[in-house]
């Protein structure tokens, strides 16, 4: 039978140094930017899945364990155990931002980056402002993506299931404008709404 006892849970804080640079690979249920006065990333779920968290050469590098983690018995009462990731950082522009994870959501309240990408199997991606220069791709499987203000000037978006709004306008599951351009945000998900404001 599965024991929830078994299974210990840690709230970390990491102090890091500046980064203008975030590239995050792991399988963290949530990962959430978020903009404060200094920088820092904190992390509450289980210890055995506790990321390493480095920053060299102004990049801030969070991976998951090497070890593979198998969860004996019921797999939906692992589940109520959610990983967390919060990165916080000043309202600065960062150069680069790469997430790859395979279930997570990803959140950010205030995003300015050169350039960046987002990659989720299962999960839901929401971005309240987005501002960037060379252009912003965002890849998800299963889930809804939401972008609020953004300055992008030019949209390629698809999805198979679900619906694209943009600007409150609906679009069908395809939507092309200036794809030229030199900053466009490029949103593609298989199940999944698109919204972009």
């Amino acid at each position: 039978m599965y024991n929830s006892n078994d299974i210990k849970t840690v709230n970390k804080n990491f102090s890091v140094e500046s980064f203008n640079q975030i590239k995050v690979d792991n399988s963290i249920d949530n990962i959430r930017l978020v903009t404060g006065d200094r920088y820092s990333v904190s992390y509450t779920g289980q210890e055995k899945l506790e990321p390493s968290v480095k920053v060299k050469n102004g990049i801030l590098t969070i991976d998951s364990p090497e070890r593979s983690i198998t969860i004996n018995g019921s797999i939906f009462n692992a589940k109520k155990l959610k990983q967390e990731l919060t990165i916080k950082m000043p309202k600065k522009e960062l150069k680069y931002l790469s997430i790859d994870t395979s279930n997570g959501n990803i959140s950010a309240d205030n995003l300015e980056v050169q350039k960046g990408t987002i990659d989720t199997s299962n999960g839901k991606v929401n971005l309240k402002n987005l501002i960037t220069k060379n252009g912003f791709k965002i890849d998800t499987s299963n889930g809804t993506v939401k972008v609020g203000k953004t300055n992008v000037e030019g949209y390629d978006l698809s999805t198979s299931n679900g619906h694209i709004t943009v600007e409150g306008e609906n679009k069908s599951d395809e939507f092309e404008k200036n794809t030229d351009a030199k900053n466009v945000l490029s949103i593609d998900t298989s199940n999944g709404n698109i919204s972009v404001n």
